[in-house]
């Protein structure tokens, strides 16, 4: 009997916290959300709320991670780098910490990260102040722009790289969307058309 062989690959990809929030948030949008207003139901409303805010930690996620690691290699003492993450409010480690990191300041000025200070101020509406109102087409561009944000945030940390979470990108493809402008808010909306 003549002898038989065989050969089987398998791989996998291990996710993260930020490739975790990705994969789940992408399908919120992929299964859940209508594609249009018109489709949408009670529940859409505060489901595409969720999908902003966790836009939103896609980016505060790559951004606390980028500065983690940067602090790391310059300090040596594990307390000070938790304790400086503790006390970083968000607004801080976006407009101050890369450029004392990097000698660059990151261009919040210039899209995409012009859309993530914008996707800041929404998440911090909804989560703190009052349940800012979102729709899905908010929640496509929300997300949109975390992950181009998250993208650009990387590149500044470490601009000879790759972004870190490319394999997952691919796997898990998404569309482009515009990126998120007030514009897009249901109050804007409402005093345009009055």
């Amino acid at each position: 009997m003549p002898k038989i062989t065989n050969t089987l690959t398998m791989s996998w990809l291990s996710l993260d916290s930020w490739s975790e929030t990705y994969v789940g948030t992408k399908w919120i949008l992929d299964n859940v959300l209508p594609d249009n207003i018109y489709q949408m139901k009670a529940e859409h409303g505060p489901i595409s709320q969720m999908v902003l805010l966790g836009a939103h930690q896609l980016v505060e996620n790559i951004l606390y991670n980028c500065i983690r690691t940067k602090l790391e290699q310059q300090l040596e003492n594990q307390k000070n780098i938790e304790s400086t993450l503790k006390n970083l409010r968000f607004e801080d480690a976006l407009k101050k910490v890369p450029k004392e990191l990097t000698g660059q300041k990151l261009p919040l000025g210039r899209q995409p990260l012009q859309s993530v200070t914008i996707l800041q101020k929404r998440r911090n509406a909804t989560v703190h102040y009052r349940s800012a109102l979102a729709t899905p087409q908010m929640a496509r561009s929300a997300f949109y722009t975390a992950v181009i944000g998250s993208k650009e945030i990387y590149s500044h940390f470490y601009p000879s790289e790759e972004f870190k979470y490319e394999l997952v990108l691919r796997k898990y493809p998404f569309e482009p969307q515009p990126f998120l402008s007030i514009n897009m808010f249901p109050e804007n909306i409402a005093k345009q058309n009055t």
